[in-house]
């Protein structure tokens, strides 16, 4: 993992720095892709702030304590944690859009997680 490296050979010990930056990097891609696109079915802003900011929050702050995680313990003890990504979505998705899934769609969380 290219960030432990940064942690552990190169003593860089800013985590929240590196999310950050991948942050800004991810919104400035995806701005520049919109804007470069001829997309014509995009969302308004209020849309925008009620669908996709909780889930960009939420994957900020993913990002975030990952790469503060991994000062402190083994990436491989870390990719089994996030292994659970797909379990918190499918939550998050229930309380923030209040959708309801079918029993195989909780049924899969077990050989995913």
């Amino acid at each position: 993992n290219s960030v432990k490296c940064l942690y552990d050979w190169c003593g860089f010990k800013f985590p929240l720095f590196i999310a950050g930056t991948h942050m800004v990097f991810s919104w400035v891609a995806t701005a520049m892709s919109l804007h470069l696109s001829s997309a014509s079915n995009l969302m308004s802003m209020a849309e925008r702030m009620e669908k996709v900011l909780p889930f960009t929050l939420f994957h900020a702050a993913s990002l975030a304590c990952a790469n503060f995680a991994l000062t402190y313990m083994y990436p491989s003890y870390h990719e089994t944690i996030q292994c659970l990504t797909p379990l918190f979505t499918l939550i998050t998705s229930m309380i923030l859009d209040g959708r309801r899934y079918n029993s195989w769609a909780y049924w899969a969380m077990i050989p995913v997680c």
